[in-house]
């Protein structure tokens, strides 16, 4: 009986799904009110004007906060785990077992055991900053997203949680070793230093990009509006979404801190970039269509290309 890797499944039809429906939305005329239901979110969603069933399974878009306390929950405990895998050899018998059941059992230890915590520290970082924006900074209309969209949320740190730890030594199967010793000396490596550096930039891009969002709805520290405004200055003259740009480049970041050897963590680059970019192109469109004097020159999510 051939094995199924749940974790690569999930990446790789995410990926398919949400390229194939994106491209449909934002580029054909014939596509299924069910659909755009389905896919779209936010602002977007929120201008549909139809009537649908979907509206009944349509959660707030503010439940994007749901994610970062998983979040903040689960990656330290991954983190915790690689800290104590490597420095004091202590195999934590529940990630073993979610390894083994949602994984491969025949993972191989191919990334370096620094690589993967330097990796899971600046992961935990951006989902600790993350949750504190939720509830510290951002501020929400009162638009929805479909129920799809709120689960694919809450799977995917839980995904990536897995997938940092899923091509690690020390993590390969349940049945391991406990005596096992690891030597750990090789930390600031040009992939490591690189990596850390373009992770970090991306990191506060996307922290100030939050800021600049929350500060169109705001006069001083008072919400004074929930509306949509056209963002301006900084990486805003480049692209219409700098914080999906950000997102993208923080984990093929992380890939380079891996030195390019965990094919599990270049599924979720995958999964990241298609996102990311269908979303980006989506509220790009909008913008135009909702905005006459939208800078024609700004492009959705890379500089200068898309």
């Amino acid at each position: 009986m051939m094995e199924v890797n749940l974790l690569h499944f999930m990446w790789l039809s995410y990926t398919f799904i949400v390229t194939f429906s994106g491209l449909n939305v934002l580029y054909s005329k014939h596509v299924p009110q069910i659909v755009v239901r389905l896919y779209s979110f936010g602002k977007i969603n929120k201008n549909e004007k139809r009537k649908s069933i979907f509206r009944l399974i349509e959660v707030p878009k503010s439940w994007f906060s749901h994610f970062y306390v998983f979040a903040s929950l689960f990656l330290p405990f991954v983190t915790l785990s690689v800290y104590g895998a490597y420095f004091y050899n202590y195999k934590s018998p529940i990630l073993l077992y979610l390894l083994d059941n949602f994984g491969s059992v025949q993972r191989n230890g191919t990334v370096m055991p620094e690589s993967v915590t330097i990796l899971s520290f600046l992961i935990t970082f951006q989902v600790l900053r993350r949750c504190y924006e939720c509830f510290f900074i951002s501020v929400y209309s009162d638009s929805k997203m479909n129920l799809s969209h709120y689960i694919v949320g809450l799977t995917f740190y839980f995904g990536v949680g897995l997938s940092l730890v899923h091509d690690a030594p020390g993590f390969e199967r349940y049945t391991y070793k406990s005596n096992e010793v690891y030597d750990l000396h090789e930390w600031c490596t040009p992939a490591h230093c690189f990596g850390s550096v373009l992770f970090l930039t991306a990191f506060l891009l996307q922290f100030e990009t939050h800021k600049a969002f929350a500060a169109l709805r705001k006069s001083g520290d008072k919400v004074v509006s929930t509306g949509h405004y056209i963002p301006s200055s900084g990486f805003f003259e480049y692209v219409s979404c700098p914080h999906y740009f950000a997102e993208i480049i923080m984990y093929l970041a992380g890939s380079v801190i891996l030195g390019g050897r965990s094919y599990t963590w270049w599924l979720v680059c995958l999964w990241t970039v298609s996102g990311q970019i269908m979303t980006g192109l989506m509220s790009h469109q909008w913008y135009q269509k909702n905005f006459k004097n939208y800078p024609k020159k700004r492009k959705a999510v890379i500089p200068f290309l898309l």
